[in-house]
């Protein structure tokens, strides 16, 4: 890759991640037109409809964990849009009422599912609990999803004591905000 070109690629992460970050900050959607407008200096912005889209995964010995960490936020989570792969996601459902969107279990194809709403610019949350013990036949799918992530500058949890901080900031109240 040429010098020129990735610098062009870091200028974009790096304003990328500000603009994310401010919107977080805020309590803001980082959906498309809420970036675009950012991007474009308008302010002040009001929240109180958007909602945020959160993923959540968890491997087979983590979703106790997830789901503790999921009660605890429960009445947060409720005003979100989640995405979860199956088996997560009937258990969201069954244990704790919530009502997530349903991809394929990891090992066929929904961290790419997920992936694929981060490279849409759709996802701004991650929570994935990572069994680090375990051999994945898919790992290259969790690894993609993590570079992803990553490069697009999601927040995002591999562990509850992460996903403790995220979870803070969900619960933060969403107010009118000039930035």
């Amino acid at each position: 890759m040429s010098g020129n070109r990735k610098d062009s690629l870091d200028d974009q992460a790096q304003d990328s991640a500000k603009t994310r970050l401010r919107l977080l900050g805020a309590g803001l959607s980082s959906s498309q037109p809420a970036l675009d407008e950012v991007r474009n200096g308008a302010g002040p912005f009001v929240n109180s409809c958007d909602r945020q889209t959160i993923a959540m995964v968890a491997h087979d010995a983590k979703k106790a964990d997830l789901i503790a960490w999921a009660r605890v936020n429960a009445a947060n989570l409720r005003d979100n849009r989640i995405v979860a792969t199956e088996t997560t996601g009937l258990l969201l459902k069954s244990e704790l009422g919530l009502n997530p969107e349903l991809v394929n279990s990891g090992p066929l194809g929904g961290d790419q599912e997920i992936g694929a709403l981060i490279a849409c610019g759709e996802l701004d949350m991650l929570l994935f609990f990572i069994d680090p013990l375990d051999i994945h036949p898919h790992a290259s799918d969790i690894q993609s999803l993590i570079r992803l992530a990553t490069l697009r500058d999601i927040p995002a949890a591999y562990s509850p004591s992460t996903a403790h901080f995220l979870g803070e900031k969900l619960a933060q109240p969403r107010a009118v905000v000039g930035l």
